[in-house]
């Protein structure tokens, strides 16, 4: 072999191992343009994000020593994992389109979305509590009053069906409901101001409303005397020394007195339903995912009304009692008054005799 035949070769075999190379290098991965919520107007930003700018960076900080960073490749920042996350609660469209506007992809939000409601859920005991002194508590009932002149009531109390896909174990027809639907029956307590004080998000469709409220830790603490004040709920719940119902048949004028300003008071839980599930739309549609995914969305946005409540987030204009909200209403089992009713009877004689 002469010398020209051996660079030939050489250039050859240089040339085979750069096509080898290019062929089986791994292409670059390209990252989506990632998109600044907080370029948008003020007004739009709110539309979509439910809070305004600086009350979001609020939740971010809050929330931030909770949610990691992936700081491998193209990390998404704690600030778009939040508003990402919200944004999708609160508008409730197709889970793509909503990563598509952020610049990730669905799987992505999906995985956030959990992350993200886990963090808001383990706050829930600083955001949804009941009164924790006599001071707080006597607030509360000073402002059920002004209502409709209902006295010492410390929260009403009512149940409304979050809708979830359909679950497909042994146990799956325990969660459909009286309308048909496969959803989980969920109990709230709120105050006047349409704060939530109470949640609890774990109980099949088809259970009753009293039920809930037997097995529930917040019953006790009544019977216990831990507050001073009384809870007010439906026709679905027995009357007791410390939950008042109204009188199924009125016959004194002190009966009606009482009834009608026990639907003024009550109309509080149906105000607070419907706030809650306009600013986080996801809960007036079936939510995704599994039951565990379902629960803590549920939590997750109770935990961020009650922020909105307390950051003085306005109420959105278009919010009222949704057709979803009255299309999932639930016929509730009415309790015959038995003897229980002689504390209703004795808060009547003592309020709205005169």
């Amino acid at each position: 072999m002469n010398i020209d035949e051996f660079f030939t070769d050489f250039q050859r075999d240089i040339q085979e191992i750069r096509e080898f190379r290019r062929k089986t290098l791994r292409a670059r991965k390209k990252y989506r343009m990632r998109f600044n919520p907080l370029n948008m107007p003020d007004d739009t930003f709110r539309q979509y994000y439910r809070f305004t700018k600086q009350n979001m960076l609020k939740i971010v900080d809050l929330l931030r020593n909770d949610l990691e960073v992936d700081l491998r490749g193209g990390g998404v920042p704690v600030e778009l994992q939040v508003m990402a996350v919200i944004r999708y609660w609160a508008r409730h469209g197709i889970q793509e389109n909503c990563a598509d506007v952020h610049g990730i992809s669905q799987q992505t939000l999906s995985r956030l979305a959990q992350k993200v409601s886990i963090a808001l859920c383990c706050k829930s005991s600083q955001y949804i509590k009941m009164p924790e002194n006599s001071t707080e508590e006597s607030s509360i009932m000073h402002q059920f009053e002004e209502i409709s002149g209902m006295k010492n009531i410390t929260g009403v109390l009512d149940c409304t069906h979050i809708k979830i896909q359909k679950i497909s174990d042994n146990n799956g027809q325990s969660f459909i409901n009286s309308q048909g639907q496969y959803s989980i029956n969920t109990q709230i307590i709120c105050d006047a101001n349409l704060r939530i004080r109470d949640i609890v998000c774990r109980w099949r469709g088809s259970t009753d409303d009293a039920k809930i409220y037997n097995e529930s830790s917040i019953k006790r603490r009544f019977e216990e005397n831990e507050f001073v004040g009384k809870l007010i709920g439906d026709c679905a719940y027995p009357c007791t020394s410390h939950l008042l119902t109204p009188v199924l048949r009125p016959i004194t004028e002190a009966e009606e007195r009482y009834n009608q300003s026990f639907f003024e008071t009550h109309n509080v839980v149906q105000q607070c339903m419907s706030v809650w599930k306009e600013r986080f739309r996801i809960l007036q549609d079936v939510i995704r995912g599994s039951l565990n995914t379902a629960k803590t969305t549920v939590v997750a946005c109770a935990v961020l009304h009650n922020i909105a409540m307390q950051l003085n987030e306005p109420i959105l204009e278009d919010t009222g009692l949704m057709k979803s909200e009255t299309a999932m209403v639930e016929e509730p089992n009415l309790f015959v008054d038995d003897g229980n009713e002689i504390h209703r009877n004795q808060y009547i004689k003592e309020y709205f005799n005169t």
